[in-house]
Formats: structure tokens, sequence, C-alpha cells
């Protein structure tokens, strides 16, 4: 349970030393937030990088000079008014890999199968891949669900303040089509792609 416990503290999902070292924990039976979630899904969308979730990007002066910005990523061919044909620019993140990358697709392409044929399949149909999870807890007092495409994270949760049972109420009954009308209008907007395949990532047929 402490090497469970070690991925959910490294993806931020809990603060470290927070998790019980119980085996209920691995199917995640102590409390997080729809916050820290997103924030760890999209650190499987973003092939196992960093992501740290903000609620400010940007802060400019009345000069429309930067005086604060939350990423730190660099363009260093952006000054280059002209790349070679075929080539983009050069994004460098200096984000810290948590996981492997090869390890991350791997999860994707689990949770791309929940999706697909899982507990989210009759709820979600966007025209880009996605992935994600649903969840629903003891006596149905929470349910979720988190997702992904290739470029964005989302989430939903629905419960009481005071916790208690809705029913038959399920994570894919609830929370699924919730996040199928944002990201209808997301997908419109941002578009999305097939999850790129890290290198040295191979695919056996069994």
């Amino acid at each position: 349970m402490r090497t469970v416990a070690e991925y959910a503290e490294r993806f931020g999902v809990y603060d470290e030393g927070d998790m019980e070292q119980v085996l209920s924990a691995s199917l995640g039976s102590d409390e997080t937030t729809l916050y820290r979630m997103v924030a760890a899904y999209a650190m499987l969308a973003n092939g196992g990088e960093r992501v740290e979730p903000t609620l400010v990007d940007r802060v400019q002066d009345r000069f429309g000079t930067t005086v604060y910005r939350h990423d730190t990523a660099t363009c260093p061919d952006c000054s280059i008014l002209r790349l070679p044909e075929g080539e983009s620019p050069t994004i460098e993140t200096h984000r810290e890999r948590i996981i492997n990358a090869i390890t991350a697709f791997q999860i994707t392409s689990m949770m791309e199968g929940v999706v697909a044929r899982g507990t989210a399949a009759r709820a979600i149909n966007l025209p880009v891949p996605v992935a994600g999870k649903t969840g629903t807890t003891n006596e149905a007092k929470d349910v979720w669900f988190v997702g992904f495409t290739s470029n964005i994270a989302a989430g939903c949760y629905i419960g009481y303040d005071t916790p208690r049972s809705m029913g038959s109420a399920s994570g894919g009954g609830l929370c699924a089509p919730v996040f199928q009308e944002f990201m209808q209008e997301a997908v419109q907007r941002f578009g999305g792609s097939a999850f790129p395949v890290p290198d040295n990532c191979q695919f056996i047929n069994i």
C-alpha cells in the first residue's frame, strides 16, 4: 500500500502521508477533491509530466507587460521568423516527469476502454479520442467522472454537501452525461487528436 500511496502523492491526489494505509484506499476510499483529480488526470494526458493547476494564468500591468506567468514553458525558436517547411517551434516545458511516458500511455489506453466499451460507453460520444474513469462510492453517496482528450482534462462530481445516498445513481449515469455536454463544446473550440504514442512503445498481438 505504500507504493500505491507514493503514486497517489506523486500525482497530487493526496498530500504526503495523508492516504490511509488500507487496501480499500487502492479503490479510492480516501477523500480528495475534484480539483486534485482533474490535475492528476491531466498529468496522464500530458504523457506523465507534472501539471500544476492554477486559477490565474497570467497577470499584466496597465502597459501590457507580463508581471506574472504561471506557465514556465519557453520557446527558443519563436524569435525565428521562418522555420524550415514542415517544422514547428520547439516548446521546452521544464516539467518534472512523475511517471514513465509508456506507463502513462498504457493507463490512458485502458481508460479509453472505459469510454469505448465500459461504464461510460453509453453516455460519451465525442469526435476525438477520449479517456476517463467513472466512480461511485458506497451507497451512491458520491458519483464522479474524470476524463481527458489529447489537450483538455475535465471532471464532474455530484453529491450532497452532507453525504447521503442518491439511490441508484452512478458515475456513468449522472456524471458522464455532464462531461459529454461540456466536452462537446470544448472539442468544437479546441479540437483533439489521437493520444501521442511514446518512443519505444511496442504493440504486440496476443
